[in-house]
């Protein structure tokens, strides 16, 4: 029992250390280097009805802060290629974090922004971190 628990230690430690380095990777790609990454680490799993969370994200845009929480057990699940692209879906939220502004200002739901946001955030990950390598 003890070995089992001492190679996921292994495995989790090596994951941050990967998250780290695609986070650092996509604040650079992004132009983000100004903004401050504050990184929370879970070891739990986030499950929703039909769906697993890897991160949740923050952003601060006038204070230049992006506040991730990392799932570690609900990333330990997933391949690094997905993992990796879910690192820039994150940072992409920074990009696009000042679209709820325009709730307010216009004639657009919450729920009909939320979406939007997410369809463009997930589209500029996977063309940003694909171009990598």
């Amino acid at each position: 029992m003890k070995e089992k628990s001492k190679s996921m230690a292994r495995s989790y430690a090596s994951l941050k250390k990967n998250i780290q380095i695609w986070i650092n990777e996509a604040q650079k790609k992004l132009l983000l280097k100004a903004w401050t990454i504050v990184i929370t680490w879970n070891l739990d799993e986030k499950v929703k009805v039909g769906a697993i969370t890897l991160m949740s994200t923050t952003s601060l845009p006038y204070s230049l802060e992006i506040h991730i929480t990392v799932y570690l057990g609900s990333c330990f699940q997933c391949s690094n290629k997905v993992v990796r692209v879910i690192c820039y879906h994150e940072l992409c939220h920074s990009l696009v974090s000042e679209f709820a502004d325009l709730a307010s200002m216009r004639c657009v739901s919450q729920e009909q922004l939320k979406g939007a946001e997410e369809q463009l955030v997930q589209t500029l990950a996977i063309i940003i971190a694909g171009r990598s390598k």
